[in-house]
């Protein structure tokens, strides 16, 4: 996953005309520089606890540790690590950390160098069988820094095809380069599987052992390991994913890992852990000075002020401010992870989520703005509202002209949907033009495969649905929604004769389906209490909250006031029977 460093420069950039990728710094240079000022720096840091104490009491379910020079400034848990709310997340609690097993696999080869096993200008075919012609000069330095011109996606079925080293390896030098070795770079799972393969073939040992005797063990991570009930890890506790509010398993819960990912993913760690790898291997006692320097280096340049290290991302964006990050993640449980070190300025931040809800992605990017100075909203503090007052508020509430927005009353919270096109446009509104455009792409990308005759599972279903409810009349695009920190959705509606059925689908601009869900309930806002009669939401990654305010007609009718990102203001009005429009 490299989602952070984008959402990161785009937190903390803006667009300019005639800047070759059109990105300019603002102000950032003069928030970010370094403020001996140590009572800043401290209120900075509590603001930056108490933004996390307030997200774990709307449902960020996770971990974060802060670091400063050598000294752990915030190292806290939030929320359960499990369902049933007996066991709290905390520093040693154990995440999926997916694609951050790369730098753990950069690391053992570095290590195998410092032994004297291996160099990093080596052809690969040194240590691999069966590399052909045209990849006979492929450096083990190449796939390290994803400069070998190998492909991500389209040699494995999915990270969880059952395929042993031989194999994986077989697959991946017969496929076709994307590019010239060493000409560019393209992040690919595939170097990582191939240096996996070379760890093992030049250690004499399995990767999980060399990984465990040579780099876990000596920076003392007890509480990290390797996906698929992992003996030293019987016992502990670990995160259950959430995915739509509904569980969704732990890492236990997934089979071991395959070679069709080996390498590139299948790691488990507390972020406790890995700030104890942060200290041994950043700082000299398990990797060389010079391979720990190599370590926290970028290597091929992939974007302005960006380079492609060895398992790293490394990007300057303002002068003296150098950041080493990495994401990684487990879909399957809604796990994700990320490791920041800001190099000139000492800070790590390490993060691990169990929820998509608020992603460690987006929380890791909102706790560094507060750090650095910037901007960042905080949830305002919970109010105690009586059940029956909440409930009281449920119901279906007509909007002006068509339309309506639905309140439900869950725990101690309203969750509010759109019915119709109105109201989509007045819950999910287009908070820019740029949006409304992309808003519209996604809508013709999404209509164009559904009428394109292409699925054959959807036509079946659509054959089987016009057999009990009539001929399709028209098929609709109502709204665009995206849940915090989620790929945006298409919400279509299929008229029928006799009724509707709501259905969501993801269809990239190359017009390939990548997700649906037919039916589909409408998407929802989660509306937290402020006093006993208005509340509002919180979006980590978007500015400003919406927010309702609920009351009453002369004609004992309620009404619900939706204010909007924008500024704007919508009154709805529920029917007299107290629960329906």
């Amino acid at each position: 996953m490299r989602t952070l460093v984008a959402a990161l420069l785009t937190a903390i950039l803006l667009a300019a005309p005639g800047t070759g990728h059109g990105i300019v710094w603002i102000g950032v240079a003069t928030a970010m520089e370094r403020d001996d000022d140590q009572q800043l720096q401290d209120e900075r840091l509590a603001r930056a606890n108490d933004f996390l104490d307030r997200l774990g009491e709307i449902g960020f379910r996770g971990a974060v540790l802060i670091a400063r020079g050598n000294e752990i400034v915030l190292e806290q848990g939030y929320g359960w690590a499990d369902p049933g709310e007996t066991t709290p997340i905390g520093p040693d609690t154990i995440f999926a950390i997916g694609s951050n097993t790369k730098p753990f696999t950069a690391a053992a080869i570095l290590k195998l160098r410092d032994e004297g096993a291996l160099h990093l200008d080596d052809p690969v075919g040194r240590y691999l069988p069966g590399v052909p012609a045209d990849k006979q000069a492929i450096t083990i330095h190449q796939l390290l820094t994803h400069s070998a011109g190998f492909n991500h996606s389209g040699i494995f079925d999915s990270d969880f095809e059952t395929v042993d080293r031989d194999e994986a390896v077989k697959r991946i030098v017969a496929s076709d380069l994307l590019f010239p070795p060493g000409s560019e770079s393209s992040y690919a799972d595939s170097n990582m599987i191939l240096l996996a393969a070379i760890v093992e073939c030049a250690s004499g040992k399995t990767y999980e052992t060399y990984l465990r005797e040579e780099l876990l063990e000596p920076a003392g991570m007890m509480h990290s390991g390797f996906r698929g009930h992992d003996p030293v890890l019987s016992g502990m506790s670990q995160a259950t994913g959430i995915i739509e509010g509904e569980p969704a398993g732990t890492p236990d819960d997934l089979p071991p890992t395959s070679w069709a990912i080996k390498g590139a993913g299948g790691m488990l760690a507390s972020v406790a852990d890995l700030y104890r790898w942060h200290q041994a291997a950043d700082l000299g006692s398990i990797l060389t000075l010079a391979s720990a320097r190599d370590y926290a280096t970028g290597f091929v340049p992939i974007d302005p002020g960006a380079a492609e290290g060895y398992g790293w991302v490394i990007v300057e964006p303002v002068p003296g401010h150098r950041l080493r990050t990495s994401a990684g993640g487990t879909g399957e449980i809604g796990h994700v992870n990320v490791i920041d070190w800001w190099l000139d300025d000492d800070l790590v931040v390490i993060t691990s989520s169990a929820d998509a809800a608020y992603n460690a992605e987006d929380v890791t990017e909102a706790v560094e703005r507060i750090i650095f100075g910037l901007p960042q909203e905080i949830p305002s503090p919970l109010a105690h509202i009586d059940e029956e007052i909440l409930q009281s508020y449920a119901g279906t509430y007509q909007l002006p002209g068509s339309g309506a927005l639905v309140v439900t009353a869950t725990h101690d919270r309203l969750l509010i949907s759109p019915e119709g096109r109105n109201g989509f446009a007045t819950l999910f509104p287009a908070s820019a033009p740029e949006d409304d455009d992309q808003r519209k792409v996604l809508a013709a990308t999404t209509l164009e495969y559904l009428t394109s005759g292409k699925d054959a599972t959807l036509e079946r279903w659509q054959a089987e649905q016009e057999a009990t409810l009539g001929s399709l009349q028209r098929m609709n695009v109502v709204g665009i929604a995206a849940p915090e920190g989620g790929e945006a959705w298409t919400y279509v509606l299929f008229e029928f004769s006799a009724r509707s059925i709501l259905t969501r689908w993801i269809v990239e601009e190359n017009g390939v389906l990548a997700a649906a869900a037919i039916p589909s309930e409408p998407p929802g806002v989660m509306f937290l209490p402020s006093s006993p009669s208005t509340f509002s939401s919180f979006t980590i990654s978007q500015p400003g909250n919406l927010s309702v305010q609920f009351g009453t007609e002369a004609g004992g009718s309620r009404t619900l006031l939706l204010r909007t990102r924008t500024g704007e203001s919508v009154t709805a009005v529920r029917g007299n029977d107290g629960r329906s429009g």
